[in-house]
């Protein structure tokens, strides 16, 4: 069975950029990706058991930013046992300390190539739940 990897990024080619570095990478991976926070809430509170292994959040997006959802995923007893990463075009010292305190198991700025993106999936792949 695959595992199940939920992507929130309002960025349609960061989606795809990291659907296509995740299926070169590991081919055991569905990956779900909406484009926003709201959207992230919706798949999570709808989505069938077994809950998704891992959710990558993008920080800054339209309606509710990377640390709104993570609030949001934290008020949920079930949804808290999910890994959650965070990744972003901002290298912001504030905003890694942010995620972190709301519970984000790291926090990974966008890379400028495709080769530090294989890399970075590498990185974030050892999150999974078991």
């Amino acid at each position: 069975m695959k595992k199940i990897i939920l992507l929130a990024d309002d960025d349609f080619d960061d989606q795809m950029l990291l659907s296509e570095a995740l299926q070169l990478t590991n081919d055991q991976f569905e990956l779900h990706a909406v484009s926003s926070g709201r959207e992230a809430m919706a798949f999570l509170r709808n989505f069938p058991d077994p809950i998704p292994d891992l959710v990558i959040l993008d920080y800054n997006m339209p309606d509710n930013n990377g640390a709104e959802v993570l609030d949001m995923i934290n008020s949920n007893d079930e949804l808290r046992k999910i890994p959650v990463l965070v990744w972003s075009t901002s290298d912001s010292l504030i905003y890694k300390r942010i995620c972190a305190e709301k519970g984000a198991r790291s926090y990974f700025k966008k890379p400028n190539s495709f080769r530090e993106l294989l890399t970075i999936i590498g990185k974030m792949l050892t999150f999974v739940k078991a």
